[in-house]
């Protein structure tokens, strides 16, 4: 994988950027393959489009798509962020990081 540095507008193929998070072991963090797979089904699409698909959307492949409007187009990418789902609570977590686990937009 290599970077992709701008929205896409239309149906081209698109470079998805490495994720620059890492595991506890030091290792990259990489998006599951299905992840991968609908980031890049979604940036065959124009952007006009998006919308329609949102519903249907992990969250991953969501947050990436906001990230790569930037407030550019803000209908678009408050349509989006509506889109977004909670996430549930690990239910191997502890107590105390059960709060690690909510969305932010849920956050109070």
């Amino acid at each position: 994988m290599s970077t992709f540095s701008t929205p896409q507008k239309s149906g081209s193929l698109a470079r998805i950027r490495r994720l620059a998070s890492s595991l506890a072991n030091g290792k990259a963090y990489e998006r599951r393959p299905d992840v991968e797979a609908e980031i890049q089904r979604v940036l065959r699409l124009h952007q006009s489009a998006w919308i329609a698909e949102a519903e249907d959307l992990q969250n991953e492949t969501l947050v990436f798509l906001i990230r790569q409007i930037d407030r550019g187009d803000e209908e678009l990418f408050g349509r989006l962020l509506q889109e977004l789902r909670p996430m549930r609570p690990n239910p191997k977590a502890k107590p105390n990081d059960i709060s690690r686990s909510r969305s932010p937009v849920n956050a109070h």
